[in-house]
This record gives C-alpha cells, sequence and structure tokens, in this order.
C-alpha cells in the first residue's frame, strides 16, 4: 500500500464509498478543485496492485486557533499569538476496509507530513474537527485533546505526536 497525492486521472474517486455521504461526496466533487485552487491537499491510500482504487483518504489545510483554545498546560511559553495549527480537514476509509486499521495508518501519514510541513514553516498543532463521537473517540486514543469552545475539535501538539512515534 502506498500514500499519495490525488490525481483525478489515476484515482477513482467515483468508487469510493466510507458510508459517509458528505465524505464521499467531497472526494468525489470537491478535492481534486480545492487542490488546485490551494484550499487543501488530499491524500489516498492505494494498493501497489490496483493504484486507481482508493482506500481511505485525507485533507489537510493550515489553519491557526486561538491561544485561549488549547490548555494552559499546552500553552505555557507559548507567544501571545494565535496558535499556527495544520488541520486534517477529513479523514475516510472505503467501507470495503474499514477495521483493518487504515484510519490509524492515514493519520500517522497525516502527521509524518505534518513534521515535514514544520521544516519549511510554523505548525504548533495538528487539527481535527470530529464529526461524531465515534470519531472523536478515536482521535482521543491518539492523545487529541477537545478545543475550549467546541468539544467537537480537538488539537494534538505536533510535539506530542512526534513523541509518540519515537
Amino acid at each position: 500500500m502506498i500514500v499519495c497525492s490525488l490525481d483525478r486521472s489515476i484515482h477513482d474517486r467515483k468508487a469510493f464509498d466510507c458510508g459517509e455521504p458528505a465524505l464521499n461526496a467531497f472526494l468525489q466533487t470537491q478535492a481534486a478543485k480545492h487542490q488546485r485552487q490551494g484550499f487543501s491537499r488530499t491524500f489516498v491510500l492505494v494498493d501497489d496492485g490496483a493504484a486507481s482504487r482508493i482506500l481511505a483518504f485525507y485533507s489537510l489545510t493550515n489553519c491557526e486557533i486561538g491561544r485561549s483554545s488549547i490548555t494552559e498546560d499546552d500553552a505555557k511559553g507559548l507567544p501571545l499569538h494565535p496558535v499556527p495549527c495544520v488541520m486534517m480537514a477529513r479523514l475516510a476509509v472505503n467501507r470495503a476496509n474499514q477495521g483493518e486499521s487504515l484510519g490509524k495508518w492515514m493519520l500517522m501519514d497525516a502527521i509524518k507530513r505534518t513534521a515535514l510541513i514544520s521544516q519549511q514553516t510554523g505548525v504548533h498543532a495538528i487539527l481535527v474537527d470530529a464529526k461524531d463521537a465515534k470519531a472523536k473517540q478515536f482521535y482521543e486514543r491518539f492523545g487529541f485533546k477537545e478545543v475550549a469552545e467546541n468539544p467537537m475539535r480537538l488539537y494534538l501538539p505536533l510535539a506530542t505526536a512526534l513523541n509518540a512515534f519515537q
């Protein structure tokens, strides 16, 4: 399996079905457009033998949150400015592949890519919007914490994420 940037000339977006119509529609109709416009980048997991079949995907974009949005412990020592983040805007696994730990695989890939981004620009945390309680629990298992104003928006300091890899 390999994770690569979405290429609408290669990857079969129409065949992807994660069971969530909004996520399917994003991949099928908006992801490539957002890439062309510079709003986000979508990464797909494909099988080496069937490179057109998308097993899972996620999107990354830049954002920031207020310093008051993170816990006091995480805010200690930070400047009094908005906190630069990379948002993993969407994460979905094809129904046929759910239960194979591909969501974890994609989250780890997103963290690795965010670490690379942080070598070029400031990134303090990774942000996600959990679509429901089950998704929230998924992210919390990896150490994500609630943003103060929105319990479904979660963050993970990049340093914490990278320490988990070691």
